[in-house]
């Protein structure tokens, strides 16, 4: 099904919203001219392609209505036996198609813009210069052809009910996709916020890595990112990998791959992180791996990071009932810890623990103070039982605050 859609350059925004929801949303690409125009492609040709598409969404606006390009493809989709069915107009900004004052108005403005090019016209044909201006002789009939025209248009269009672009976003565009016969891809799954996991021996590490690249390779971005140390040269290679992998998702989304390219793409990225699957040693990880098919975190682990767990739902909660605007502040500052207490585990298991793990605590204690005035909603309590249980975990490693 070819859609094409018809604005003003001046609502260009507004349309690369439309396009990218409709892209997302419905899985369909409309035609347009930044991306279906190409360079030096003729423009004449390509207007005209509004009457062999399937159907055209058109964006009526006071710019739309004084375009003459805008204008000349709605002239040529009005030539179409089966306009009335294939046009889906959605109205933008302050614009009243059933006003007949506000009708008579753009008639005008096209009375206007004739007398204009055409007294131009006149004087270089006194001077016997007319053949020199071809060209524009064929603009003016075009403009005239509009001018006879616009007010039947905009005559059509008020015979219609209309609805204005916001109240279709609001209802992700139901109207017309019931009338495309499309309906909504299934939503991506949120992801959840990342907490250390335990490690068996690296097999099992590469064997759960592979399984997230059959089906989410963003999943394995973050899981490389939560066991990978900053200090190793994976780390590099993994910013290398994540940034290629946005910037092919970036051209996908607004459409300047194939779909053939963009699974190529996909593959090639996919066969760089099964290396990296490989490549993962003892170095290169946060903290140590254990060799035990049944080895777990030591309980004050554990105990730190289901504190952490119940901060991370606290601020879920809050954000879910609107009682804070500081949710992505203290979401990193959330990420930041969990990812610390990690590299604060690997250097207790060699030894270096104290100082560090205290240094640990006093921050602890000061971002659990930001958050608990960022969420004022959450009740003080929560936040003492929270950094208790940290203090509790902190102190049977043997660490006095």
């Amino acid at each position: 099904m070819e859609i094409f859609i018809s604005y003003s350059t001046a609502n260009k925004d507004f349309v690369d919203k439309i396009d990218a929801f409709f892209h997302e949303k419905f899985n369909l690409r409309l035609v347009r001219d930044t991306r279906d125009l190409k360079y030096k492609g003729n423009v004449d040709e390509f207007m005209q392609r509004v009457r062999t598409a399937d159907r055209v969404l058109v964006l009526v606006s006071k710019d739309f209505l004084q375009s003459k390009f805008c204008m000349y493809e709605m002239m040529e989709l009005l030539k179409d036996l089966n306009h009335k069915e294939k046009i889906l107009p959605i109205l933008l900004g302050d614009i009243d198609v059933f006003d007949p004052s506000e009708r008579l108005t753009f008639s005008l403005y096209w009375k206007q813009e004739f007398d204009k090019l055409n007294n131009l016209i006149k004087e270089f044909s006194s001077s016997g210069q007319l053949a020199e201006i071809a060209d524009e002789v064929q603009n003016l009939k075009r403009i005239q052809h509009i001018r006879a025209n616009v007010n039947d248009f905009l005559v059509f269009l008020a015979s219609m009910r209309l609805v204005q672009l916001k109240e279709m976003e609001e209802n992700n565009f139901q109207e017309i996709a019931e009338i495309l016969d499309i309906k909504a891809q299934p939503s991506k799954k949120i992801k959840p916020i990342f907490v250390p996991q335990k490690l068996g021996n690296y097999e099992e590490l590469r064997t759960e890595l592979t399984q997230m690249l059959r089906e989410d390779i963003e999943q394995v971005f973050a899981r490389l990112n939560e066991i990978v140390t900053s200090r190793s040269d994976l780390a590099s290679t993994l910013v290398l990998l994540e940034a290629r992998y946005n910037s092919l998702k970036n051209k996908e989304k607004i459409g300047i791959v194939s779909d053939v390219n963009f699974d190529v793409a996909l593959n090639r990225l996919r066969h760089s992180l099964l290396s990296v699957f490989e490549d993962l040693e003892e170095e290169n990880l946060q903290f140590p791996i254990s060799f035990s098919a049944t080895a777990s975190p030591t309980l004050s682990l554990e105990k730190l990071i289901s504190s952490l767990e119940k901060l991370t739902n606290l601020i879920q909660k809050s954000e879910s009932k609107n009682t804070s605007n500081g949710f992505q502040e203290a979401s990193d500052i959330l990420l930041e810890k969990i990812s610390y207490l990690r590299k604060e585990k690997a250097k207790l298991a060699a030894g270096a623990r104290k100082f560090e793990v205290s240094q640990q605590l006093l921050d602890t204690e000061k971002e659990l103070q930001t958050l608990q005035n960022q969420f004022q909603n959450t009740p003080n309590h929560e936040i003492t039982a929270i950094l208790a249980t940290i203090k509790q975990g902190l102190g049977e490693l043997g660490v006095s605050s």
